[in-house]
């Protein structure tokens, strides 16, 4: 199976002496202009264009390293993928690549756990077994080997159910909603906090407390 790293190496420090030292090695291709090639055309079109990477280098487990992506490009990265693989190290407070990727119907592979970390908001975002699986490790080695298990699982989830599931949590309508709501509970607890305040006011002019105007 073919895997596509998308993504900056020099948003941190030792950021690129990491990826130099740990991924390069692996990856087979480095082409930052694979995914602008491929806007607009269909899922089975981007799957040829792999193939035909696979069959320049004689196997199926290649690793395409394509930078950093735009929106467009991610549209193609996330609908053309099986899975989204999400090895985070330390604790995310949202998740945005989470959403975005069950918006194209395509389940995520989270850690959810690695070593000490907590990863966050992955454990509140991920429904385990409908939007993807959450693993977990002692260290790196073994969440990555987690990780390779749940990618052999990945055919069980429903892509239907990932996207249905979206919709009802994540969508711009449903977050909507949400906002309304939260904006509705602050004004009752103001007006709620403002009532208090005028019977306090009133109740010490009422027992003769002095009381600065």
């Amino acid at each position: 199976m073919p895997l596509i790293i998308a993504g900056t190496t020099n948003n941190h420090a030792g950021h690129e002496e990491y990826f130099a030292a740990h991924v390069q090695p692996h990856i087979t291709v480095t082409d930052k202009e694979f995914l602008s090639n491929l806007v607009g055309r269909s899922r089975g079109e981007v799957a040829k264009e792999i193939a035909k990477i696979q069959c320049a280098h004689n196997k199926k487990a290649v690793v395409i390293f394509v930078g950093e992506a735009n929106e467009n490009e991610k549209q193609i990265l996330y609908g053309g993928a099986e899975a989204t693989l999400f090895p985070i190290s330390w604790s995310e407070p949202f998740g945005r690549v989470l959403i975005e990727s069950m918006a194209a119907g395509t389940p995520v592979i989270a850690y959810r756990k690695l070593g000490q970390i907590d990863t966050g908001s992955v454990k509140e975002i991920v429904d385990e077994g409908i939007t993807g699986y959450m693993v977990d490790g002692v260290n790196e080695e073994s969440a990555i080997a987690a990780a390779v298990e749940a990618v052999g699982r990945i055919k069980d989830i429903d892509r239907f159910g990932v996207r249905q599931r979206f919709d009802e949590k994540w969508s711009s309508e449903r977050n909507a909603i949400r906002l309304d709501e939260l904006y509705q509970r602050c004004m009752d607890m103001r007006l709620e906090l403002y009532t208090h305040a005028q019977f306090t006011h009133r109740d010490d002019r009422d027992s003769g407390i002095p009381t600065r105007t």
